[in-house]
This record gives structure tokens, sequence and C-alpha cells, in this order.
């Protein structure tokens, strides 16, 4: 006598699930413990041993619900987040600085792969706000002599100092280029800018004002 051979449809159907996974977005460990209960799968047992079915069913449908989606790739937004925090604060305006710091405070981390368009909108939207960074004005002041001297903070860095000094006007020649008489007096300056101790030049054009003395 031949035992009829184990009612195995409920383990079939399993198996033809498990088969049908995208097994791309699932973890190594979580599809290797999947693969160990699809392993136990004997086709050829008998119906005395249909306790085993059972078994195997149960194990292989607990490691299908127990896959685990990779995590998502944060690749692009750890470059644009690493780009943000290498920012110059003092070289911008506020309102586009802190654009870009409220961009980087909303990526949410830890999401999984099913989300990874989430993700790549984290970046986006930090290398857009990175893109729409504006210069900050900086206008220096020379008080005592009236002198303005004006640029963004692309020309003249934040910090800079100007220093002005009013020069004895006896080694240049005045010119007599006055429009309906003559001129009065002629005021000279050496106008520098200062940073870090040393004299700096500007990188591009800068503004300069210089009050006209009274008469």
């Amino acid at each position: 006598l031949k035992y009829a051979k184990a009612d195995l449809s409920v383990v079939t159907a399993l198996v033809d699930k498990a088969n049908k996974i995208d097994r791309s977005v699932y973890t190594q460990k979580s599809l290797d413990a999947l693969d160990d209960a699809l392993a136990q799968v004997d086709y050829n047992i008998t119906k005395e041993q249909q306790t085993k079915v059972e078994v195997w069913a149960k194990d292989i449908d607990t490691a299908i619900k127990n896959l685990e989606y990779k995590p998502a790739d944060y690749s692009e937004v750890d470059k644009a987040v690493k780009k943000a925090k290498a920012l110059d604060k003092l070289l911008y305006t506020s309102s586009t600085y802190t654009a870009v710091e409220q961009s980087v405070s909303a990526v949410v981390y830890g999401l999984n792969i099913t989300r990874q368009a989430e993700v790549d909108e984290y970046a986006k939207k930090i290398n857009s706000a990175i893109s729409s960074l504006s210069y900050a004005e900086v206008v220096l002041r020379n008080e005592p002599n009236a002198v303005i001297v004006s640029a963004t903070a692309k020309e003249i860095y934040p910090t800079t100092q100007l220093t002005v000094d009013k020069i004895d006007p006896s080694g240049y020649e005045i010119a007599d280029f006055a429009v309906g008489g003559h001129i009065k007096s002629v005021n000279y300056y050496d106008i520098t800018l200062v940073k870090d101790g040393g004299k700096v030049q500007p990188n591009g054009t800068v503004y300069v004002k210089i009050k006209i003395p009274e008469g």
C-alpha cells in the first residue's frame, strides 16, 4: 500500500506568492529567511505527514509578512546637506539663507525604499534653495570723512573694515575743471579695505560715495 500525497495546495499558493515578490526592494537578511522557509518544502511528502505541510505554510507566510524594505538612498540628500553646511552664512541675505536651513531641517531620515521619491524631493529642495541664495548687501561707513563704500558680499566680505585717510594735496596737481568757476578746494582720500589685518581689494564693482563739503 502506498500513502496518498499530502495536500500541498496552501503551500503551493504561498510559494507562488513568494516567487512574485520584487526581491530588489527587500533586505537580503529578510529574503534569506524567506528562502530558508521555502527550502523546507518537500513536494513528495505523503498524507500521513500532513502536519509538516501546515508548519511549512506557517513559516513561509511568516517570512513573507516579515520581509523588510531596504532603506531609501539618501546619498543625494547627504551631498546637498554637506553643500548647505559648507555655506558661509555671512555672505547671504537672511531670508534666502533661512530657506536653505529650513530645507535641510525638513529632511526626514529613516524612510524606506518605497518612499524614495520623497527622499529625492528633499535633495531637490535643498539644492533649489542653495541656487536661490542672494548675496547680502555690505555697506561700510567712515563717518569722520563722510565716505560710504557699498557692494554685495560677493565683492566685499561682510567683516571687512573701511579706513579712510585724508591726504595732503600739496603733492598733487590741481586742475581747473570746474564748470562756471574755479575750484575752491580739493580733498584727497586714501580709501582702504582691511580684512584680517591686511589690505584687500574688492572682487568686483563697488560703489563709493563721498559727501561734498559745504562750499
